[in-house]
């Protein structure tokens, strides 16, 4: 049995390998072997800005080469630029995989305007500033760092994240399968099969007002 186990890790191991080499077919010379390289994906949320408070969020998520998750979290922002969104999300991103003591991260993102932004290939907005300023400086601690544009399907998972960041949850999550995919993650999480337990805690915070709705005419 335990010879079983080992060859089928082996397998996920063999064929998540295979998953990266084709993320990154195209994206240039990574210098220095693959499996020193970790996937940071981000991704930001911003709900509709009429609201008199605006809901917006990331996520992020970081993974080997092998395509095991080793952490995953989104937070809530308060901010209404949807670029800024996503700039938080990649600074969060950044600061959790200097934590883990990353040294070449390949950071995937589904906003040109964000890539553009990190290339300083753009007029930097005054309300885009200070967020500008963390990424960059958390940057420098970094080896290696290389920033690409993925499809906004293939980016869903740190998507999923963001909107859960939303809804008032923290970075907290605890894995209880590690060789989880991701593809399957967001996928099950949503239909409701809880295949991979994740747990999520909820942000402790003050209360807020709730709106109430307007009564219906002629019903309860």
């Amino acid at each position: 049995m335990e010879l079983q186990r080992d060859q089928e890790e082996n397998s996920a191991e063999s064929a998540a390998g295979e998953i990266f080499e084709e993320e990154l077919e195209g994206r240039g010379d990574l210098e220095g072997s693959s499996k020193e390289w970790v996937i940071l994906n981000t991704d930001g949320s911003c709900y509709d800005p009429a609201f008199k408070n605006v809901c917006s969020s990331c996520g992020w998520i970081i993974r080997d080469v092998y395509g095991k998750v080793r952490t995953m979290a989104s937070r809530k922002l308060e901010v209404s630029n949807p670029l800024a969104s996503e700039a938080y999300g990649l600074y969060y991103g950044l600061v959790e995989a200097k934590g883990l003591g990353v040294e070449r991260l390949l950071v995937l993102v589904d906003s040109w305007s964000l890539e553009k932004l990190v290339r300083m290939e753009m007029i930097v907005p005054k309300d885009l500033r200070l967020v500008v300023s963390l990424f960059t400086e958390v940057m420098k601690d970094f080896l290696r760092v290389k920033i690409f544009v993925i499809l906004r399907e293939t980016n869903f998972p740190a998507d999923y994240m963001a909107k859960r960041g939303a809804r008032g949850y923290t970075k907290e999550v605890i894995l209880q399968d590690p060789m989880t995919h991701l593809h399957d993650l967001g996928r099950d999480d949503m239909q409701g099969k809880d295949k991979f337990r994740i747990n999520f805690a909820q942000e402790r915070s003050e209360p807020q007002p709730q709106q109430q709705m307007p009564g219906r005419v002629g019903g309860r």
